[in-house]
């Protein structure tokens, strides 16, 4: 959004009153004692550009939350902020921390994989055991975050080629896997997980 910058010459907006407005203040005296007693009948009727030095975002439901991003949260195109925030702050309840010892072995076969109490939809795993064949010192290839959606990343590169780490949820079983030999899916390490 835009903010709106007002020039500060006493003109950036219009105003608009009724029809029968000198009649009902036919003196300035009685158009005073209107103003000042809060019962002048009048309307903003728009902005004056030459008031305005930069126009800014009118202010609406679309302006500060779309129906697209609504629907990201599962929220129809009734839902305010609000709706989203409280999503928000509901979304990660509960959290599963613990330790997981990998497969050292690679395909789908034979994955990696860790039940949680609770559906996750975000897994970070850190490794602290090498594999028996890791030659690596990156944590690249066994460290992960996972979020709820992705089925698979990219790993590897240089002298074994690119490879990809596959996710597969099922319940509360997050399990991963990959192809080449040389990038074991393997994991002695900690989990963190949020659901």
């Amino acid at each position: 959004m835009q903010d709106m910058v007002i020039t500060g010459t006493g003109n950036s907006r219009f105003l608009k009153s009724v029809e029968n407005f000198l009649d009902l203040f036919p003196t300035y005296e009685a158009f005073a004692a209107a103003f000042a007693s809060g019962v002048l009948p009048v309307d903003f009727n728009g902005i004056n550009p030459d008031g305005i030095t930069q126009i800014g975002t009118p202010y609406s439901k679309s302006a500060v939350l779309t129906d697209e991003t609504a629907a990201l949260f599962g929220l129809d195109n009734t839902a305010v902020p609000d709706d989203v925030l409280r999503v928000i702050s509901s979304g990660f309840s509960r959290i599963a921390v613990g330790t997981v010892t990998g497969s050292f072995t690679a395909g789908e076969d034979s994955p990696n994989s860790i039940t949680f109490p609770f559906k996750p939809k975000l897994v970070y795993v850190t490794k602290t055991t090498r594999s028996p064949n890791d030659n690596h010192s990156s944590m690249k290839f066994d460290t992960f975050l996972w979020t709820e959606g992705v089925a698979k990343d990219s790993i590897g590169g240089g002298t074994y080629g690119t490879d990809y780490r596959h996710y597969k949820l099922e319940g509360n079983t997050l399990s991963w896997w990959v192809s080449n030999t040389n990038y074991l899916a393997a994991v002695c390490g900690q989990y963190v997980a949020l659901g």
